[in-house]
């Protein structure tokens, strides 16, 4: 299997031959590092090989949006995780939406292309070997941007665990091994659960609730302003929500909300609590104490720690 180091392909981006002094904290121990520059933008790679897989973390930060290919090799199979920040994949039946801390399957060369918004994201790319393919053939296999899902719990504290790593050696080596043939059987299962499970009568609905979240995060909303307008009973709203998504309706205008704050954060000079009232709450102390719950840091830490790996001279 022949794979271009530089997995994220574009127009304007150059690799360079030397990666520039401190490109930032590391977040795959021993894995190599490259770094593509454009006069609007970097691209940061970490990656690793070994006989099942190769393994990308791509740090992007971009002054505008921009169009980029996934270099994947003919017949292959990978996995694209949005851990961090906002793209859509531009495909021939249209462009669909990725989701924060959601997965999506790509197919080799014919992998549709990756719109990604300006400012900071983090993408993990796993491409797997021959024998992992075909085994996948044999589970699901999904058009390549058709089936976008969320990470469940198991795929997320899988993925926590490989960016979190603090050991070395043999044994981060084989630890690293079990954690993603983990996330890959994990996420593959999860794939196949959504190809499996019947559309819900009020999918499309469901659908349309979605989009408004994500389009008005900054207006107050609840469980029964999104039953009045969109002319479903409350109880029905919420039960089904989570009889498809597999998470409740509040969970996912939080997420939309904390998603859209982490890019003012990055972005913008704005006051914390004006981003707090900007993404819908009330309160800066409300959305702090949230934020922290989440992410295990304050929204001013977040923001600083972000600016500091994107620009550690």
């Amino acid at each position: 299997m022949s794979v271009t180091p530089g997995i994220l392909q574009g127009d304007q981006f150059s690799y360079l031959q030397q990666v520039p002094a401190a490109p930032g904290p590391f977040v795959l121990n021993e894995a190599q590092t490259l770094c593509a520059e454009a006069p609007y933008g970097n691209i940061l790679l970490q990656y690793f090989q070994d006989q099942h897989y190769t393994a990308w973390i791509c740090d992007v930060n971009l002054e505008k949006r921009t169009t980029l290919q996934a270099g994947l090799p003919g017949s292959s199979l990978a996995l694209l995780y949005m851990l961090t920040g906002k793209a859509s994949l531009l495909a021939p039946y249209g462009s669909l939406q990725l989701q924060e801390q959601g997965c999506t399957l790509l197919h080799g060369p014919e992998a549709p292309a990756l719109s990604i918004e300006p400012g900071y994201s983090r993408i993990m790319l796993l491409l797997f070997n021959p024998l992992l393919t075909s085994l996948l053939d044999n589970t699901a296999h999904p058009v390549a941007g058709v089936l976008n899902i969320s990470c469940n719990e198991n795929c997320r504290r899988l993925i926590n665990d490989i960016l979190q790593n603090k050991v070395k050696g043999d044994t981060w080596r084989f630890k690293r091994q079990v954690l993603f043939l983990d996330l890959l059987f994990s996420t593959m299962h999860e794939f196949s659960c959504q190809q499996g499970r019947p559309r819900h009568r009020d999918f499309g609905k469901l659908e349309e609730v979605r989009g408004y979240i994500r389009e008005n995060v900054g207006k107050k909303m609840s469980l029964q302003t999104l039953a009045d307008r969109f002319d479903i009973p409350a109880a029905q709203l919420r039960y089904s929500y989570k009889q498809v998504y597999k998470h409740h309706l509040t969970d996912y205008i939080r997420q939309e909300r904390l998603s859209r704050a982490k890019l003012l954060l990055y972005q913008t000079d704005m006051p914390v609590h004006e981003i707090a009232w900007e993404v819908g709450y009330e309160s800066a102390a409300s959305f702090a104490r949230i934020f922290n719950a989440l992410y295990k840091q304050s929204p001013s830490a977040f923001r600083h720690s972000r600016r500091r790996e994107c620009n550690p001279l």
